[in-house]
């Protein structure tokens, strides 16, 4: 394996808590990382927009015939043509700076370095950035036609941080198995697989 700590061995649910094996050489690590830079200074470069926001044209020039036929002046349209376009770039702008706000950049790259050394990852967009699951962590339902249809996810959260609905079922289910932990604070400090 390139990098180890990417996907990790079958069973693994952390690799904190184990020593990885490492590859004897570096050289592979050294490239995908390269790689997974470079791909990202091109998807999403710092010094400039990625993207532009512009409208139809055709659409554009209907509105445009349609102000005319209305009798609104040439100069009164290239006014509402700069305006709409001032608007567009404030949008682009936003959407620049909510991708450098929500660290998308770091979720993308760890994405790009999945597709390289795995060839398979799923980004999933939250309210507060992506989140990156990788090859072990998801699995996809697709049609004949390759469309997506439906997807299992896997996410390892702290007990303490569960809804109390979810530690109550999980409590329940531990007490039928036998597994009941009395010291809290081990309990709370638990990952749970879910």
């Amino acid at each position: 394996m390139t990098l180890p700590y990417l996907i990790p061995d079958d069973g693994d649910t952390t690799v904190q808590h184990r020593e990885l094996d490492l590859p004897w050489s570096g050289i592979g690590g050294m490239g995908v990382n390269n790689l997974a830079a470079r791909l990202l200074l091109a998807l999403l470069p710092p010094t400039g927009g990625f993207f532009r926001l512009t409208g139809d044209e055709l659409d554009n020039a209907m509105a445009e015939a349609d102000l005319r036929q209305r009798g609104a002046k040439e100069a009164d349209i290239a006014q509402l043509r700069q305006e709409i376009e001032k608007g567009l770039a404030v949008l682009e702008r936003a959407v620049g700076r909510e991708i450098e706000v929500t660290n998308d950049r770091v979720a993308l790259f760890e994405a790009l370095m999945h597709l390289i050394v795995g060839g398979v990852v799923l980004l999933y967009r939250r309210n507060v950035g992506m989140k990156v699951f990788h090859l072990r962590r998801h699995v996809l339902l697709r049609d004949p036609m390759g469309a997506p249809v439906e997807g299992v996810t896997c996410e390892t959260y702290l007990y303490a941080s569960l809804d109390p609905k979810l530690r109550n079922v999980l409590d329940e289910v531990d007490n039928r198995d036998g597994k009941s932990e009395q010291d809290s604070s081990r309990r709370d400090s638990r990952q749970v697989d879910v």
